[in-house]
């Protein structure tokens, strides 16, 4: 099989979301993985931007921030 395309990367990060019991609930680190994964094929400032909020949840402002920074 082939390796997944971004779009294939942004359904699986939707999947996540529509997953999550409630909006408040996170699954964080399915998402985080997810975004790695999308990073790592399309590594445009939209998609480090969206990793970092994600990071936010996880990690705290300092660490988005940074990733942001970086």
């Amino acid at each position: 099989m082939r390796r997944p395309g971004p779009y294939r990367i942004e359904a699986a990060i939707a999947a996540v979301h529509c997953e999550a019991p409630s909006a408040g609930h996170r699954l964080a680190s399915a998402t985080e993985a997810v975004r790695n994964l999308l990073l790592a094929v399309d590594p445009s400032p939209v998609v480090r931007l969206s990793r970092a909020v994600v990071v936010s949840h996880t990690d705290g402002p300092a660490a988005a921030l940074a990733q942001v920074e970086a």
